[in-house]
């Protein structure tokens, strides 16, 4: 689940240019984020190649929470505590 959160990440450059106030060009070029193999290895050398850091715990909550819905969560399996863990890594509560 992870992974597949990271690659969405990736997918949207836009977002994560947004999130870290930095244009992320290693990004640039992408093409069909299914083919990444290692998307948080990706994800940190994009960001580290503008001077930042993907720091897992405090930045992917983050960025979760502007791509999401907490209902949308809830129904997969083990959502609930997934959700329940998230807010409290980022404290607070999902809506």
């Amino acid at each position: 689940m992870v992974q597949m959160m990271e690659a969405r990440f990736l997918a949207d450059r836009e977002a994560l240019e947004d999130y870290y106030l930095r244009d992320l060009p290693m990004l640039a070029n992408l093409g069909d984020i299914e083919q990444v193999i290692r998307p948080k290895e990706l994800l940190r050398s994009a960001v580290k190649s503008v001077g930042e850091a993907y720091r897992e715990m405090n930045d992917a909550p983050k960025l979760l929470s502007r791509y999401i819905r907490a209902s949308q969560v809830a129904t997969m399996p083990h959502g609930r505590r997934f959700l329940d863990r998230l807010a409290e890594v980022i404290g607070q509560p999902w809506s």
